[in-house]
């Protein structure tokens, strides 16, 4: 492939692609489960989706393989707002997730730093994700590409992924320690549907 061979790609959204987020993405997302949990380096078991937590239902919960903990994800269309922090936070608490992940296509400046805060030490332990999902079509053509990207990931992350002989004994290092990988984006081609 030369450089002048590439094409522009144009964003869609979430809802040009899939019409509703309960009905159409979340169920996408469970099938694709595994997409969501490459792009942060874990592995997920028992996948659930619209699992009751209190009065509330949780978009999805798993278990994370290697280290039996906790996994609640919440995802929305658009950006992020406070209505969807809300229900995160609350899925966490009434789950003790050990990973909390929130799928969101745009994330605000002011919900990337809660994410950020709570990742910063408060001593409960869980991990704070901020992920998002991106849909491409190549240039005037019906070929689609879908990508997850990490906007917010725990202090340590990163690090702790590629040295795991961090002397910290938490559920990255074991994550770490039994992957041995770095993160990895996945690409995967689909038909744009309407």
């Amino acid at each position: 492939m030369q450089p002048d061979d590439l094409q522009p790609v144009t964003d869609l959204g979430l809802s040009e692609v899939w019409g509703h987020e309960e009905h159409d993405f979340t169920p996408w997302l469970v099938d694709h489960i595994e997409k969501l949990a490459g792009t942060i380096a874990i592995e997920l078991d028992d996948v659930e989706r619209e699992r009751a937590v209190g009065g509330y239902r949780a978009d999805i919960t798993a278990t994370e393989m290697n280290t039996d903990g906790d996994v609640v994800v919440e995802n929305q269309f658009g950006d992020t707002d406070h209505d969807h922090l809300g229900k995160l936070l609350t899925y966490a608490a009434g789950t003790n997730a050990d990973f909390v992940i929130w799928v969101s296509e745009t994330f605000r400046d002011e919900h990337r730093s809660v994410l950020e805060w709570l990742n910063g030490g408060d001593g409960n332990g869980a991990m704070f994700f901020g992920v998002r999902p991106r849909v491409v079509r190549l240039a005037d053509s019906d070929h689609t590409g879908f990508e997850f990207t990490v906007v917010v990931e725990p202090n340590d992350w990163e690090r702790e992924l590629q040295d795991s002989r961090s002397p910290r004994e938490t559920a990255s290092t074991i994550v770490a320690g039994t992957y041995n990988t770095t993160r990895e984006t996945y690409i995967t081609r689909t038909e744009c549907q309407s």
